[in-house]
């Protein structure tokens, strides 16, 4: 993983961001484990590395705050000197009956964090969210063995692509990042 580092800080052009995207980055031993490829990385004097990128297949029991957290591992990995992306994000309901006031409570929940920790001028932060996919109908989710028989209703559009609560718990994110 160091050489593709350091073969793409050589031929890469310079403004391309450098990410090494994983899945789980919030669980705490995986999450110490990057933190050291991070670390060694910016060891090598001919590599560098811009951003982790976390995979964020979430549940809605997955902690967002608090010990052990997804706030926990961003703020981990901006206090090694790295921004991150937020990649592949979507919120599944798991072996739980689904709740449209739940998932756009986790929604905004989620979005009040990324916000609250974007980037700023010459500081760390979260630099970009992409959501896995448009609506319910095209989830992988419902693939899963682990949620056979429990229908996941994981994005913020329906399967008919009309918009669904969890939408509008992202804009009342923004909206309040907007009034602090």
């Amino acid at each position: 993983i160091i050489n593709a580092f350091r073969y793409a800080t050589k031929y890469a052009p310079s403004d391309v961001t450098l990410c090494y995207n994983d899945y789980s980055c919030y669980s705490p031993a995986k999450r110490k484990a990057i933190c050291k490829l991070i670390d060694e990385i910016k060891a090598c004097p001919d590599a560098r590395i811009d951003a982790v990128g976390m995979q964020s297949h979430v549940k809605m029991t997955t902690p967002v705050t608090g010990p052990n957290s997804y706030e926990e591992a961003v703020e981990t990995f901006l206090s090694h000197g790295v921004n991150v992306q937020v990649t592949e994000l979507d919120i599944a309901n798991a072996n739980k009956a689904y709740s449209s006031i739940m998932l756009k409570a986790k929604y905004k929940e989620y979005f009040k964090l990324f916000l609250k920790h974007r980037a700023k001028e010459g500081i760390p932060g979260i630099t970009g969210v992409t959501i896995w996919g448009v609506s319910d109908n095209r989830t992988w989710l419902n693939n899963q063995k682990e949620y056979q028989g429990h229908t996941q209703y994981p994005l913020l559009f329906n399967e008919d692509y009309s918009v669904k609560q969890a939408y509008y718990g992202v804009l009342e994110a923004v909206k309040f990042a907007d009034s602090e």
